[in-house]
């Protein structure tokens, strides 16, 4: 399958908004936050916010989902959210590549894309620090939209891509926006 399908999926839902729950993994984590794990990854979350599973999904959402973390402070436009996606790739590729491949389709499909904070990141991959990036932005998914931002991560394990991605409104208060970083850079692939 095309790379720019997979991301395009990917970010499909997290323009679309969010949707329950159930709970993680217990550890040693921030107050307020707790590990949210699977065979794939781990991310820290913060402890009211709501996780939802593939069972909780519409038929609208793309099969690459892994997991959406939704606010518990739900707004009447736009509730803040977090999701994990898994793309499988046709070959390997660097974690620095595959991130700036996304941010590349990313950056041309929302609308009045503006750079809020990119930089030179690595993200845990197998226990290992791998080379990626740091994406903070914003942005309309139409013209008349909102505008959004989005705080986001990828990285590669063999030719299994993960990409977690957070989307707010942009006047979302500032508590939000730092529990949604911290999910961002919490997200670790096993």
């Amino acid at each position: 399958m095309n790379l720019k399908v997979l991301v395009g999926a990917s970010l499909l839902l997290i323009l679309a908004g969010c949707f329950g729950g159930n709970s993680g993994t217990a550890e040693t984590s921030p107050e307020g936050f707790h590990y949210y794990a699977t065979e794939d990854f781990r991310m820290l979350i913060p402890d009211e916010w709501d996780i939802l599973t593939p069972a909780h999904f519409s038929s609208s959402v793309p099969a690459n989902t892994l997991v959406a973390f939704r606010s518990n402070i739900k707004g009447e436009k736009f509730t803040a959210n977090v999701v994990a996606v898994r793309n499988n790739l046709p070959e390997e590729i660097s974690s620095r590549d595959y991130a700036q491949a996304v941010f590349r389709k990313f950056s041309t499909e929302i609308v009045g894309f503006k750079e809020i904070e990119i930089k030179e990141d690595s993200i845990r991959v197998a226990g290992q620090d791998r080379a990626s990036l740091f994406i903070f932005a914003e942005g309309r998914e139409t013209p008349t939209g909102d505008v959004k931002r989005f705080i986001q991560r990828s990285g590669v394990n063999g030719k299994q891509a993960f990409i977690v991605l957070g989307a707010f409104l942009a006047n979302e208060s500032e508590e939000v926006t730092e529990k949604i970083r911290k999910m961002v850079e919490s997200f670790e692939i096993k």
